[in-house]
């Protein structure tokens, strides 16, 4: 091959030898951060599969693209296998919840506080309007543990571990809670 498609056929074969590494490597049970990305974007990936293959079509006749169709086809099943139990058509293993009483049902609410932020009033006012029986927060240094307060009326349990770094962290429950 010469010219442009041959410059066209090298970058699909590049492409889907990187494309089969990301199927293939995280079979590896190691810890390795560039590694274990491939754990993470199946679905993407496995349309990248879809186009690679078609990709592939035109150059049939060769032996690479040949092995590379059959190895993507590999990695197709490979991502497949990870996707499906996401996918409407597999079973559920969990059955959707019949509507019942308020009284049975677990309300939680989490909500980043956005330390910059100075006006709790919001926060507080949605809080009201919820009524969850949970409540975690985010971002909380110690102004915000402050302006938090008011919570400890309608929260029996509550743990506030107010950092300045924005990763503090506030737990409000209605419900005891036996272990932090």
């Amino acid at each position: 091959m010469n010219g442009y498609v041959g410059w066209i056929y090298f970058a699909i074969v590049g492409a889907s030898v990187l494309l089969a590494a990301t199927a293939l490597l995280p079979l590896i049970r190691v810890e390795w951060w560039w590694i274990r990305i491939g754990d993470f974007p199946r679905a993407q990936l496995l349309v990248s599969y879809l186009v690679m293959l078609c990709c592939l079509l035109p150059f049939w006749g060769d032996v690479l693209a040949t092995s590379l169709t059959g190895l993507l086809v590999v990695c197709t099943g490979i991502q497949l296998y990870w996707v499906f139990p996401y996918l409407p058509i597999a079973s559920r293993e969990v059955q959707a919840s019949q509507a019942g009483v308020d009284a049975s049902r677990l309300r939680i609410m989490t909500a980043n506080v956005l330390q910059e932020n100075e006006n709790p009033r919001p926060l507080l006012d949605l809080v009201d309007q919820i009524r969850p029986d949970i409540l975690a927060l985010c971002e909380v240094n110690q102004r915000w543990a402050s302006d938090l307060e008011p919570l400890k009326q309608q929260f029996q349990y509550h743990f506030i571990h107010p950092l300045e770094n924005t990763y503090g962290l506030a737990l409000f429950s209605k419900l005891a809670i036996e272990e932090l």
